[in-house]
């Protein structure tokens, strides 16, 4: 704020709130058949600590967060989904009232994880963009570049086997998250410890191709989990027929594969067809949410044979409000996860290296030296 000031004072209002930017250029969409040969200015650029107006640095802010939404909901979502389908005798609905009471708890755990993921991405990021020296050290919390901080999708592979394993020994799925946050929080200092190597060790022990193999794996593994989720859910898709319906869509409770839940799929990927090709430079790096609520909008409409996509229970249901502390769980350690936990947060240290080093070559920061 007290660089808003600063600018107000030397170069008054409007160029404090409005700025001089482009925004035919950042909103105007594209028709790339019917400019050919047309070439296209590349976007302005922002160098490192550059002085932005207030309705700039907000836009750039919503288009950073829309971009990131879907991909921290997800692994919520993802996991708890798993989890239900590994445990039938607990969490299908189809088999008793115990079973659907069990599932609905469950579900209410998962939609407060997701606000728990949303608020501690925001939280994380604030304090990730900024440099808060630790005092009597040489180290700093926060790298000062625009890296973002989310949930790891790296976990989604292990989190449901390390709370299946803990359900199978009797515990509760309340229980089980509270032994695995006990063994992040057990785990997490070795990512704590990687941070404060030298940067001559850690470019030795992660070098650039180990990072980039690493990252993409990452998302290799999440074409995997999108595919599961576009056929219907990751629970019936293990046992792909028509006495296994897919849960969580709705009304509409069909066999893995089946033509509605392929077709919806489709139209999001259509929108995402739609909005790279003809869409502004503002659409098409905030892509994943206009394919996420068009998608949403269209179940919202459909139905098939009378059943609905979309259900407005638990939209009803929900709390206007929500913080961390709405939801407790016991902690405790669950020892045979330590392992492939530490595995897990090597594999986040290689990716935040990864992540931040490709920030400072998009902002054109030298990707060496002391600074970096």
């Amino acid at each position: 704020m007290s660089s808003l000031y600063d600018r107000y004072k030397t170069d008054g209002a409007k160029a404090t709130l409005i700025g001089d930017y482009d925004w035919g250029f950042l909103c105007m969409p594209r028709f790339p058949f019917c400019n050919k040969g047309k070439v296209y200015d590349p976007p302005p650029f922002y160098a490192y600590d550059e002085p932005l107006s207030l309705s700039v640095a907000l836009m750039i802010g919503l288009q950073h967060a829309l971009t990131m939404s879907t991909n921290i909901i997800t692994p919520a979502l993802l996991i708890f989904n798993v989890v239900m389908s590994y445990f039938p005798e607990i969490y299908d609905p189809t088999q008793g009232e115990e079973q659907a009471a069990n599932r609905e708890r469950a579900l209410d755990v998962a939609q407060y994880l997701v606000s728990a993921s949303l608020i501690c991405s925001g939280l994380g990021t604030m304090m990730q963009v900024s440099t808060i020296p630790i005092p009597f050290t040489k180290f700093q919390l926060g790298t000062g570049v625009l890296s973002t901080m989310g949930t790891a999708n790296q976990y989604n592979a292990i989190f449901p086997v390390i709370l299946y394993d803990i359900i199978s020994r009797g515990y509760t799925l309340e229980e089980a998250w509270g032994k695995l946050l006990g063994t992040i929080m057990v785990c997490v200092w070795l990512e704590a410890g990687i941070s404060i190597l030298p940067h001559k060790v850690l470019k030795r022990i992660f070098p650039p191709y180990v990072l980039g193999v690493t990252v993409m794996l990452i998302g290799v593994q999440l074409t995997g989990a999108g595919i599961r989720f576009w056929g219907g859910g990751v629970g019936c898709s293990r046992n792909p027929s028509d006495s296994n319906p897919c849960l969580g869509n709705g009304e509409v409770q069909l066999g893995y594969g089946s033509g509605p839940y392929v077709g919806l799929g489709f139209a999001v990927f259509l929108i995402f067809l739609v909005v790279e090709i003809f869409g502004s430079p503002f659409a098409r790096n905030t892509m994943v949410i206009w394919g996420l609520l068009g998608g949403y909008s269209i179940a919202a409409l459909a139905s098939h044979e009378g059943d609905s996509f979309v259900t407005r229970d638990r939209m009803k249901n929900s709390d206007v409000f929500t913080f961390l502390w709405v939801e407790t769980f016991p902690i405790s350690v669950h020892g045979p996860a330590i392992i492939p936990m530490l595995f897990a947060f090597v594999v986040t240290a290689m990716e935040t290296l990864g992540d931040v080093t490709a920030t400072e070559h998009a902002s054109r920061l030298r990707p060496s030296g002391a600074d970096h």
